[in-house]
């Protein structure tokens, strides 16, 4: 677990705008800069995690249990109904609703240098991702 806790900056990003698009995402320069940009900070104990995302100041806060169902805020208009899985070495997140946004996966890998996070969708068949760096 000592491998997964920790803050990462954002380093940089791969097909995420294309990724969004295809998810139904209207695209401003206000969610680019939120996509592209960024500290994420995790921390696990036992079956569940904290993750806290930082943007600006936009701050992102996300206390989950793991095979639990949560609620997530994307934004003031966007809610989504979410789990997350926990195998050891990887966390992954399934999202549900948000008004017309389409079903989202988040495969959260990590390593000694940083985090990777894939985005993919049944419906959509670009993947997009985003890496951090450790802190």
């Amino acid at each position: 677990m000592a491998l997964i806790n920790g803050t990462y900056e954002w380093a940089k990003s791969e097909n995420m705008q294309e990724f969004l698009v295809g998810q139904g995402a209207t695209i401003t320069d206000d969610l680019l800069s939120k996509v592209n940009s960024g500290t994420l900070t995790i921390k696990l104990d036992g079956n569940k995690c904290l993750m806290t995302h930082k943007t600006g100041s936009d701050l992102r806060l996300n206390d989950i249990t793991f095979g639990e169902n949560f609620e997530e805020n994307f934004g003031p208009d966007i809610k989504t109904q979410s789990v997350a899985f926990f195998d050891g070495a990887k966390i992954t997140i399934i999202s549900k609703g948000g008004g017309n946004l389409k079903e989202t996966k988040r495969t959260y890998e990590f390593s000694e240098r940083g985090c990777k996070i894939t985005y993919s969708s049944p419906a959509n068949k670009i993947e997009g991702c985003k890496y951090y760096k450790r802190a």
